[in-house]
């Protein structure tokens, strides 16, 4: 527990001698700063190291045409630890009380803090930060605390980025920094009782200091903690440095920006053709002299040829070679060319082989993560089939491992902290319990849409059942065209109520060839129809039924066997001819 002489001696090594720091402060900014320096729009300083030697020129240029070719991949990476949220198995389940009601879930799902709730927070400002900062601290509480007991206290999750982590200490306390302006600072005392608020602010040569607290959280720990899941060291002191998810993967990333940016310099300095000529023209004002008689000098140099003589041909200028002499046509090694210009192919070979090592360190990238996956665009390729499933297998364990720490290790304590704040009872002794239960998914769509279609024509020349192969083709149009597209729809009607789906006609006419209602008929009547007329059915129901789209599946059906029904009833009925009997 902080008491208000260590926060005086904290205050004083951060105001006084700017040395209050953890033992792993400077290595947690670094991780940071290399992940940033990777995937940022800057020109990365290691171009620089890479190539001392290099001319400057050379050395500028490079900074001049900069594009991060690999910035795009860091959004890749992120959107599929958004998949977390997305799976289909993806739960979170609130307890109700007596009255129906959960006041923890009217809190964290209705305009959470600009956020549509807490979950949302999570799986997009949290999981950016999670990638990149992985040191930085997410601390529950109510920033701007109410200053009379008609205010309501409003706790929300902040991220402190590794910079302003001044001090911690794993569930005793910590000392965060939030800077407002540049004359103005909050500090933020935080241990497992109480935290306190510290503002310092400038004005002129006047410092103020303005303290509020202690305000009491009931969470019965710090309500503070890391983002990082993977350790990179620990101290003596149980302080914990946390490598990220992508540290993996930045060697390959870096090597790959380097190729990419020699082939920049490939392009445009070694293999556009070059122009040559036999000879410059002379300069006709100077006549090659390189000098001119003027008024101030007699021998000034010639502005037209800027003191050199010659001049180079222009697009235009009409090249004349001089053969008047008797002796060019007897010695051809005066003109041993074919025409007196031209250009001089350059070979592209290094264009090709430092493109192949660009797209050969992207990949390596990925697999050092167990992404690799992501890469594969072709599943019909020579990879083997357990080689594939291994690529899925481990791609999937990985999301589990990031999405179970997400959950387990951020969401739920955040939830427990937030509801200790707002009711005042330490979540350990809850008499009502709030906390909500959240399932962790373990069902991951790792398909590309070319990983789908490579599927869908490997279960059709296989032979595999129309019902696989209408599940491949749903599973492509969500990823083409969305859940919600006509597309996605159709298909999922065709799956769920199409009674003779992946039939031949042959089929159909035999189930049903026996007549309806006789002990032989595999298919009824109704069915039949149906089946017969289900692409007329759903388009007329589309037509006919405004809530269609939003029907469940029993309610669309009825719709169908009505329509079934109806011609039924309008075909022709056989006349009944008599029965003659026969003596």
């Amino acid at each position: 527990m902080l008491t208000i002489t260590d926060i005086q001696e904290k205050l004083k090594l951060i105001l006084e001698e700017n040395q209050l720091k953890h033992s792993f402060y400077d290595e947690s900014v670094k991780i940071a700063n290399e992940i940033n320096e990777t995937f940022g729009d800057d020109y990365p300083a290691f171009l620089n190291l890479e190539r001392p030697k290099e001319a400057k020129k050379d050395k500028e240029y490079r900074k001049s045409v900069f594009k991060n070719p690999v910035k795009g991949h860091l959004s890749r990476i992120l959107d599929k630890l958004i998949k977390v949220e997305q799976s289909e198995d993806f739960l979170v389940n609130y307890p109700l009380d007596d009255s129906g009601i959960n006041l923890l879930r009217d809190y964290c799902e209705n305009n959470f803090n600009g956020s549509n709730s807490l979950v949302n927070w999570l799986f997009t400002i949290g999981v950016n930060a999670y990638a990149k900062t992985p040191n930085s601290v997410i601390a529950v509480l109510d920033t701007n605390p109410p200053q009379t007991q008609t205010d309501s206290y409003k706790p929300y999750p902040k991220i402190f980025l590794e910079s302003d982590v001044l001090d911690f200490v794993k569930n005793k306390y910590c000392v965060l920094r939030q800077i407002l302006s540049q004359d103005e600072t909050n500090y933020f005392f935080i241990d497992e009782i109480s935290y306190w608020i510290v503002n310092h602010s400038t004005l002129g040569n006047r410092e103020k200091l303005q303290v509020t607290g202690p305000i009491q959280h009931y969470c019965g720990v710090m309500p503070a903690l890391k983002l990082g899941r993977h350790i990179e060291k620990t101290d003596s002191g149980e302080n914990v440095l946390f490598k990220s998810l992508l540290s993996d993967s930045l060697p390959d990333f870096k090597k790959a920006i380097s190729r990419s940016s020699d082939i920049e310099i490939e392009l445009n300095h070694h293999v556009h053709t070059l122009e040559w000529q036999m000879s410059p023209k002379k300069c006709p004002t100077c006549n090659g002299r390189k000098t001119i008689p003027t008024l101030e000098s007699p021998n000034a140099k010639c502005k037209t040829c800027d003191g050199h003589g010659t001049l180079s041909w222009g697009n235009l200028d009409v090249l004349l070679i001089d053969t008047y002499e008797d002796n060019f046509l007897k010695d051809q090694s005066k003109f041993p060319f074919n025409s007196p210009g031209g250009f001089i192919p350059r070979n592209i070979a290094a264009v090709q082989e430092l493109t192949k090592a660009y797209y050969n360190h992207v990949d390596d990238a990925y697999d050092a993560i167990d992404f690799g996956i992501l890469r594969k665009k072709d599943l019909n390729s020579a990879e083997s089939g357990l080689s594939k499933q291994y690529n899925r297998l481990e791609f999937s364990q990985r999301i589990y491992s990031e999405g179970r720490h997400l959950i387990e290790n951020i969401l739920i304590p955040i939830y427990k902290f937030i509801d200790a704040q707002l009711f005042g009872i330490n979540p350990n002794s809850q008499k009502t319990v709030r906390i909500p239960e959240i399932t962790i998914p373990i069902s991951f769509d790792v398909m590309s849409p070319e990983m789908v279609l490579a599927e869908i024509k490997t279960a059709k020349d296989s032979g595999m059942s129309a019902e696989i192969v209408k599940s491949l083709e749903l599973k492509y149009c969500k990823l083409v065209f969305g859940d919600n597209s006509k597309e996605t729809k159709n298909i999922i009607d065709e799956i769920s109520l199409n009674p003779t789906l992946g039939m031949s006609v042959s089929d159909v006419i035999s189930l049903f060839g026996g007549g309806a209602g006789t002990s032989t008929n595999g298919l009824s009547e109704t069915y039949y129809i149906i089946g017969a007329n289900f692409k007329a059915f759903i388009d007329r129901a589309i037509r006919e039924e405004m809530k269609w789209e939003s029907m469940e599946a029993v309610e669309k059906w009825n719709i169908l066997v009505k329509y079934a029904n109806e011609l039924i009833s309008q075909r022709p009925q056989m006349p009944t001819l008599p029965v003659v009997e026969v003596i």
